[in-house]
């Protein structure tokens, strides 16, 4: 599922970050321009981060 469409981001990508350790959203915006551009899916990047740190334990 493609979470920015700005910056063309999908789950996989930010699963495949989160695979190399704890990952927050600054983190995660130095390696994909997320929640940047026009800001909608700043909640879903979010809640994407907490529901794979929560599987991940």
């Amino acid at each position: 599922m493609i979470l920015c469409c700005c910056a063309n981001v999908n789950e996989r990508q930010v699963a495949e970050l989160l695979r190399q350790g704890p990952l927050s959203l600054t983190e995660l915006q130095r390696n994909f321009p997320v929640a940047q551009q026009c800001g909608r899916c700043r909640d879903a990047v979010c809640e994407a981060l907490r529901r794979f740190a929560a599987e991940r334990g």
